[in-house]
């Protein structure tokens, strides 16, 4: 079916032409109100606010990111965009626009409560979901989206391939431990760019005519996704499962019985300078962790999550490294890390780059596709550069 067409005032996030509408109503002074509290719609109204917008984060729920961070992470976090100038507006059902405007475009949002929520433009940031008609109507599985084994062939016809936002990874064996668990695709950029380059190699073997013993093995399973907000003023990163309470006794034996190591959780906010960590740990590795407002903590706990580490046994070491006698060591961080999570590229692969003669953003940029997403890791790669000229001049 076709795109449909959003009346004047109205538009989403899909390509240069929406981003040039939001530019210039920013450009212009106009209201904005973001319906969709996802970090795209938080990003967008972050960098609206930014510009100097007057902006709106309009979502249903009691703080944004209602699916990924926890009651006092959301809270932390919805009090912080307060502080970089975002309006939040929780707890809100759209139910229609208003066409008010001169123009005849729209002028207010909505709400089942009878209010309305007065603006310029609207950016609808609701969510996306996989597009599989024509899957559907080729006769191919589909569940969430089009179901594809670890090869990313379509079960049952093993000639055609789907990767990204439309695939779901999820092989027809019921033995498959690892695919028993497996969810629906992330939505996120990364791990559509790594199924394309494993893909564009093993077409290549096969056209080379290379027997099937000596082809790739199969794509490596996607780690928990990590969700990383970052705007001046605001960082957030959040990962794995953090519902459970510090004393939720349900919750922490929960799996107990089955012989798993009790959960463990270790909670710490300070609501008024806009900083809040939670560790959700079993057996002192992390299963899942929040932190706003601590870039540094955020930046260690996401590599100890990743790499499956041990936590330190005294957790309030962690916080203590956006302590200002901390900030010395902040670049002497693991080279092997993830720099770039839009695209999924770390620092060993930027640092090769440079070596190889990039000395910008923008050309590590078109070398590694680091940076090409929403920009937040720009700082990150410009350190790097500099620190490899620094080392070479001496």
């Amino acid at each position: 079916p076709a795109a449909p067409v959003l009346p004047p005032g109205v538009t989403a996030l899909r390509d240069l032409r929406d981003a040039s509408v939001l530019r210039a109503a920013v450009a212009g002074g106009k209201r904005v109100v973001v319906l969709g509290g996802g970090v795209l719609g938080l990003e967008t109204a972050l960098a609206a606010a930014e510009e100097g917008a007057r902006v709106t984060v309009v979502h249903n729920g009691p703080h944004p990111l209602g699916r990924n961070i926890d009651r006092g992470g959301g809270a932390v976090l919805a009090a912080s965009m307060r502080n970089c100038g975002v309006r939040v507006a929780g707890n809100a059902r759209s139910t229609g626009v208003e066409h008010n405007a001169p123009d005849g475009g729209f002028s207010a949002l909505l709400l089942d409560d009878g209010s309305a929520i007065d603006g310029d433009l609207l950016v609808l940031s609701c969510g996306v979901r996989p597009r599989t008609e024509l899957a559907e109507g080729c006769g191919l599985s589909t569940a969430a989206g089009i179901l594809v084994d670890h090869k990313l062939r379509a079960h049952h016809e093993p000639h055609i391939f789907a990767i990204g936002d439309c695939a779901e990874v999820r092989c027809p064996d019921p033995e498959c431990l690892e695919c028993r668990t497996a969810r629906g695709p992330s939505g996120l950029v990364g791990p559509g760019w790594r199924q394309a380059e494993w893909l564009a190699e093993y077409l290549t073997l096969l056209a080379s005519g290379a027997p099937e013993a000596e082809l790739l093995l199969p794509l490596p399973a996607e780690l928990p996704g990590v969700i990383v907000l970052k705007a001046r003023g605001l960082t957030m990163a959040v990962a794995g499962d953090v519902s459970a309470e510090p004393w939720d006794e349900e919750a922490l034996c929960a799996g107990a019985a089955d012989g798993r190591p009790r959960l463990q959780i270790a909670q710490w906010a300070d609501p008024e300078h806009g900083r809040y960590v939670k560790m959700t740990t079993r057996a002192g590795v992390l299963e899942g962790l929040a932190a706003v407002g601590m870039p540094r903590t955020a930046a260690e706990l996401v590599q100890l999550f990743e790499r499956g580490a041990e936590l330190p046994a005294d957790r309030s070491l962690l916080l203590r490294l956006d302590g200002p006698d901390q900030a010395a060591a902040a670049g002497a961080a693991d080279p092997e890390r993830t720099v770039c999570r839009c695209a999924g590229v770390s620092g060993t692969k930027i640092a090769a780059a440079v070596t190889d003669g990039c000395g910008t953003v923008a050309e590590v940029s078109g070398a590694t596709r680091a940076g090409t997403g929403c920009g937040g890791c720009h700082d990150d790669i410009k350190g790097m550069i500099e620190k490899h000229f620094q080392g070479a001049v001496a």
